[in-house]
């Protein structure tokens, strides 16, 4: 599904500091709040190291993780606090924040991690599967592209079903429109589901970039969903 891409990017004008990616992550972290009505949300989310690799020397040094796989593309835990009284402007400012921690740290070594806090490996299996958001720059192309092999025709896709939802987003190519893309058990029920979680990330997220929203607190997010 795709909508307008107006607001977010006079969003992210304004406060340069933003990124459309992080903005919609915040919205999919208001949606698991109105789900589980949770004190905070968990969920996944795809990071890449991009411009720093710490197993690179200088000389090999390259800033496209295309070029490098391994440790440079990982799942990382994202714990969302959800305070609502704290302002709208000042949560986005924050998850840009705690972003801006993850590109850093997304060579994490998980399984040293969690060992340390004594938590198992199954508890990051069960985030991973349960949800996930994916930020892809060329989803634009992916959906409404030209189809890259032209002998094959997709007839049917099938999600395995262990996996809860994984949301693909992304900017249109003249930068005009946000693209959603839903894969997971969810995918594999009627397009209502689809249908109605779309939607409600949707309102979310376009409520979030509403000038009038950034002074309002958290709270009022569910006015956008009811």
């Amino acid at each position: 599904m795709s909508f307008s891409a107006t607001g977010l990017l006079k969003l992210c004008r304004v406060h340069p500091l933003l990124t459309p990616s992080v903005v919609i992550k915040s919205a999919l972290a208001l949606l698991v709040i109105s789900r589980t009505n949770h004190t905070h949300a968990l969920f996944g989310s795809f990071e890449a190291s991009r411009s720093d690799f710490p197993f690179s020397s200088d000389q090999n040094a390259t800033n496209d993780t295309m070029d490098i796989a391994g440790p440079v593309f990982n799942v990382l835990v994202n714990l969302v606090a959800f305070r609502p009284k704290e302002s709208v402007l000042n949560y986005l400012l924050a998850m840009q924040q705690e972003q801006s921690l993850f590109n850093k740290h997304a060579t994490v070594p998980w399984r040293e991690v969690f060992s340390r806090i004594r938590c198992t490996d199954k508890t990051f299996a069960q985030i991973a599967d349960a949800l996930l958001y994916n930020w892809m720059p060329g989803l634009s192309a992916l959906v409404a592209g030209p189809v890259p092999y032209g002998s094959m025709e997709v007839s049917q896709i099938q999600i395995r079903a262990k996996f809860g939802m994984l949301v693909n987003a992304g900017i249109s190519q003249n930068g005009t429109e946000v693209i959603l893309q839903f894969e997971g058990s969810l995918a594999n029920r009627s397009t209502m589901w689809i249908e109605r979680v779309g939607e409600e990330l949707k309102n979310i997220c376009l409520w979030l970039v509403k000038e009038e929203s950034w002074s309002l607190p958290l709270e009022n997010f569910t006015q956008s969903i009811f």
